[in-house]
């Protein structure tokens, strides 16, 4: 018929997946019958696939930028927490003690000049992964603690 009913994805997704859980079985289903009719046709799996593998290429790419990134950064410190913190406070314009938006921004620039506004974007998103104590900034704390420089027990989520 050209489709996958409900029943024959069911038996797919078990067969890739032999450890699914119920949960997760229901959630894949719902992400690959996108008219909701409870089968699937080999275009819309087709189109699904190449959708994924284009998302992992991507993933990976910027990812590397990430890694690339946090390298320039632990090159600018020299694995000093001393180093760090002047670093920190070369960035932290307002003396607040925080690095807020535009002052992260300043320093991605200043560490990868190259950078596009797509990896920008991309990188912002991403560096709030450090705002380990969620209020929206990234502190001194924050940064020495993703660096590993950081003295305290606190570890990393």
């Amino acid at each position: 018929t050209g489709y996958l009913d409900r029943r024959e994805l069911t038996s797919l997704v078990m067969r890739i997946f032999p450890e699914i859980k119920r949960r997760e079985l229901r959630y894949f289903r719902a992400m690959l019958d996108v008219e909701g009719d409870g089968r699937v046709s080999f275009q819309n799996l087709n189109e699904i696939v190449k959708e994924c593998n284009h998302a992992a290429t991507l993933a990976e790419t910027k990812q590397r930028t990430m890694d690339s990134l946090k390298q320039e950064l632990v090159k600018l410190v020299k694995n000093s927490r001393k180093e760090a913190i002047r670093v920190f406070n070369e960035f932290d314009l307002d003396g607040s003690g925080y690095l807020e938006h535009s002052e992260v921004v300043r320093m991605v620039r200043f560490l990868k000049p190259s950078v596009t506004a797509a990896d920008l974007r991309y990188l912002m998103s991403n560096l709030y992964v450090m705002d380990v104590d969620e209020d929206g900034k990234i502190s001194m704390e924050d940064l020495l603690l993703e660096l590993g420089l950081h003295d305290s027990p606190t570890k990393r989520r």
